[in-house]
């Protein structure tokens, strides 16, 4: 506290913090350099940063329980500022600020602005983490070279990139809550949110299809064109060409994951590496309930939480038109939410949980070539959980005194998850961002208070 101003003290917080963060390992990848590609080569990864950072809060209560009148029960800002300072990827300076207004006891609207920031992690940074160089073939038609069934060689170099930038995000807030003082056992709250994401870590030219990548424009600033096959993308020479390849293939750690026997016949090198190249605009609602009802037998509770995304914009790199992925395979579903009933007598307690995910859509760029539409539609999905409880509170038996027991028992039901196909080397069947592959699993915890 500093010092008193309208509806209370005015209070600070300052700090500061010191951090080191180190990576060390070995990565074992398979040399394709050799005759015999069944000989091995470690590769380091190792890495380690430095961050000096600095932060200060201010809390100001305009109005409060010091000088509440009619209209003006509470009003307060809390504003904060954070400085980071990474020895690897730079300097950055976050504030933050919120606002609290009550106009009657029990009912407040709030909202809130402040930008964000991520750090790519040591891993994102090391060029030996997940890296190479994958050679691939394409038809002349999935290239839109001629002859189109032709047969054509490009290569994607993969892995970390030291060229990273931090990731940033700008976000706000506006939402209300209600209390007990407003209406009797109730608490409620509602938010909207808004949220806008740029320099988003990704490896955009290796998830769009390639021909898009080298025939749309958009993606020139990640590719090297071989002017015999692209000349006009490119002022190269044949010869730079050529030793660009010999270049980035110098280092013996990173292996060709393909054969190229004449490197003038590869039609272009994509960056797939990790690049600060995504975009992402999203905002929705999010809610929660809680109504508590006392009764002289017991206490029962109600309650609900959702989550309702409005939209989920993305763009690949910066000018792209934003596509909105909200509902789709991948992204977050349009609606999740929880329903709580809970009972509370002495003591032992029992809560369930029904939860629930909204059907969504798989797009056919997820799906192998010969599955039909039909596949495209998951469906919804819906588990209970419940928990039981008894805590023998204090007692004179030492061995009582402070236990309790509990079993929790989640997707009681054992609920399968609804089916997903979907392509790849070795594909799931289901979304792990919305369900388990455990199905029904059950636990018992006793835990003991020495008071």
């Amino acid at each position: 506290s500093l010092f008193h101003f309208g509806g209370g003290d005015v209070k600070m917080s300052v700090g500061g913090e010191i951090h080191h963060d180190e990576l060390a390992g070995t990565g074992q990848i398979s040399n394709t350099r050799t005759a015999n590609v069944n000989t091995f080569t470690s590769s380091p990864v190792n890495g380690s940063r430095d961050v000096q950072s600095a932060y200060a809060e201010l809390f100001v209560p305009f109005f409060g329980p010091d000088n509440a009148r009619p209209g003006l029960e509470k009003l307060d800002i809390d504003a904060a500022v954070r400085y980071d300072h990474y020895s690897d990827v730079g300097s950055t300076t976050n504030p933050k600020i919120g606002v609290n207004y009550s106009p009657v006891r029990g009912l407040t609207f709030r909202g809130s602005y402040g930008t964000s920031f991520r750090a790519p992690s040591l891993i994102d940074l090391n060029p030996y983490a997940t890296a190479g160089f994958l050679v691939r073939t394409g038809t002349g038609a999935a290239l839109g070279l001629s002859p189109a069934n032709g047969s054509f060689q490009y290569v994607y170099p993969i892995g970390g990139n030291p060229a990273l930038k931090p990731e940033r995000a700008t976000t706000w807030s506006l939402g209300f809550d209600v209390g007990p003082e407003l209406l009797p056992n109730t608490q409620l709250s509602l938010t909207y949110y808004n949220i806008s994401y740029k320099d988003k870590i990704d490896t955009a030219a290796y998830n769009a299809p390639i021909g898009a990548v080298l025939n749309s424009g958009a993606y020139d600033q990640f590719i090297v064109f071989n002017p015999a096959f692209f000349p006009g993308k490119t002022t190269w020479t044949e010869k730079q060409f050529t030793d660009y390849w010999a270049s980035i293939t110098a280092d013996p750690k990173l292996p060709v994951l393909g054969l190229v026997t004449d490197p003038t016949q590869i039609t272009a090198i994509v960056d797939a590496r990790r690049n600060n190249s995504g975009v992402v605009k999203t905002d929705g609602f999010d809610f929660s309930f809680n109504y508590t009802i006392p009764s002289d037998w017991a206490t029962f509770n109600l309650g609900a939480q959702a989550n309702y995304t409005l939209h989920y914009k993305t763009a690949p790199i910066p000018g792209v038109a934003l596509i909105d992925q909200v509902n789709n395979f991948g992204y977050p579903a349009r609606f999740t939410g929880k329903l709580e009933l809970g009972i509370q007598k002495g003591g032992f307690g029992a809560t369930a949980f029904l939860n629930y995910v909204n059907s969504r859509t798989i797009t056919r760029d997820y799906l192998p070539a010969a599955v039909a539409d039909q596949y495209t539609h998951i469906g919804s999905y819906t588990t209970v959980d419940l928990t039981l409880r008894y805590a023998f509170g204090e007692s004179d038996s030492m061995f009582t005194n402070g236990l309790s027991l509990s079993v929790n028992a989640q997707n009681l039901f054992n609920a399968a998850p609804p089916l997903v196909v979907n392509t790849g080397g070795t594909p799931i069947r289901f979304d792990p961002s919305y369900s388990s592959a455990l199905g029904r699993f059950v636990s018992f915890q006793i835990s003991k208070k020495f008071m």
